[in-house]
């Protein structure tokens, strides 16, 4: 299943000026995957979700996705490190409330636990998250999250707003 099916890859000047949808800033990255849900009975449903990356947060991204039938038109958000989806689209990747890793040989699954234990468990096809990371790559590099933080300046900030 090919399940990528946004566009977003246009600059804003090619798209007219505009942002993407769920865009703050020309340099955010949104894409919205059709994905395969997969509750705890193991029935299985696509729906689409939305992956988010802005350069205001370098290191996380952020998944938006339906709970469920169980609960229509309700959408959860996960932030989580960049290089948590990068890694489990290769190896099994995440201790915690969010596990990735890959399923044959063109899926990942995302698995999102919440504090009620629930499980959200979404396979993307691996493409899609690939060019989402490319895409947020493009735009903070890995490795260079940190570049033109100023932290002394911060600290100096935040211990005069006390």
């Amino acid at each position: 299943m090919s399940g990528y099916f946004d566009e977003e890859s246009e600059s804003p000047a090619a798209r007219g000026g505009e942002l993407a949808p769920g865009a703050t800033d020309p340099a955010d990255v949104v894409a919205v995957a059709e994905i395969l849900m997969i509750s705890a009975n193991r029935s299985v449903e696509r729906d689409a979700a939305g992956l988010y990356y802005t350069p205001a947060d370098p290191f996380a991204v952020s998944l938006t996705a339906p709970l469920g039938p169980a609960c229509a038109g309700c959408h959860v958000t996960w932030v989580f490190a960049r290089a948590l989806l990068d890694e489990g689209t290769r190896v099994p990747a995440g201790e915690g409330d969010v596990q990735i890793w890959p399923a044959g040989g063109d899926g990942t699954i995302v698995e999102l636990h919440g504090d009620d234990r629930a499980v959200l468990a979404i396979r993307f096809d691996t493409v899609d998250l690939r060019r989402f990371l490319e895409r947020s790559y493009g735009v903070v590099a890995a490795g260079s999250e940190t570049d033109g933080f100023d932290l002394d300046g911060e600290l100096v900030r935040l211990l005069r707003s006390r």
